[in-house]
């Protein structure tokens, strides 16, 4: 009897055991299946890992000194350019006797309209050369009668002109080629002395092509001159340095 009783809890005691090591193993599987599913990753993916940021640093920013602009560049009409100069003797007895767009007629291209220019000005150059004084000395007295004019003019310009104005026309005639305006005050300019003076007016009876051969033919004829025949510029000279000291003194 005992015996059976034996045998009946050892066989109940290796059930109870197989079935809690079931047990077990089924919580084992279902935990891993589940874990599986939550941490395993899908084809194509990439494990998330954790990025480490950096702590953002602030950039410390240099205020800059805010540019100083250009002045703008006046404004300038054509009241603003100064007076034209007169033409001299030369310049006078070419334009009265020839006509360069004639000469220009049968030109073909820029080549030919030089040939043409070069010819006009070698013909034009022998005439004057060949005229007389008295015949040259029509067109000198225009040219000195229009350069008092001008002169007049171009002090009355330059008073009422500003220097910007003036800088701005410099800029353009110096693009194009032509005369610069100089700017100077209105302090009185020393008298020029009896010889430059004659210089300047027998300058403007000739065509100067080379100005150092021509300085020297006035200077000998200068130097051959009579007291007499100098008398007019020294005397003109002596008039214009009174009253430049004069002048010069009431300032």
């Amino acid at each position: 009897m005992s015996t059976q009783i034996l045998l009946r809890s050892s066989s109940a005691l290796s059930r109870f055991t197989m079935l809690s090591t079931a047990g077990r193993l089924g919580t084992a599987t279902r935990a891993f299946s589940v874990s599986s599913l939550v941490s395993a990753p899908k084809k194509g993916e990439k494990k998330a890992t954790k990025k480490v940021t950096k702590k953002a640093t602030k950039k410390v920013q240099v205020k800059k000194k805010p540019e100083q602009k250009k002045p703008a560049a006046p404004k300038v009409t054509r009241e603003d350019y100064p007076p034209k100069r007169p033409l001299t003797p030369y310049l006078r007895f070419f334009t009265e006797n020839y006509s360069i767009k004639s000469a220009f007629n049968d030109a073909k291209d820029m080549t030919e309209r030089k040939k043409a220019l070069g010819a006009l000005s070698t013909e034009a150059g022998n005439a004057w050369k060949g005229l007389s004084e008295k015949e040259k000395k029509k067109y000198s007295d225009a040219y000195f009668a229009d350069k008092i004019v001008y002169e007049k003019n171009m002090k009355e310009y330059m008073a009422r002109t500003s220097p910007e104005v003036i800088k701005e026309i410099n800029k353009r005639q110096k693009k194009l080629g032509n005369h610069l305006i100089k700017y100077t005050s209105n302090e009185e300019k020393r008298p020029l002395n009896p010889f430059i003076k004659f210089f300047m007016e027998q300058r403007g009876k000739e065509v100067v092509t080379n100005n150092a051969e021509f300085l020297r033919e006035v200077g000998v004829k200068w130097r051959g001159m009579s007291d007499a025949a100098k008398a007019p510029y020294r005397e003109a000279y002596n008039q214009e340095h009174e009253e430049y000291k004069q002048k010069v003194a009431k300032a």
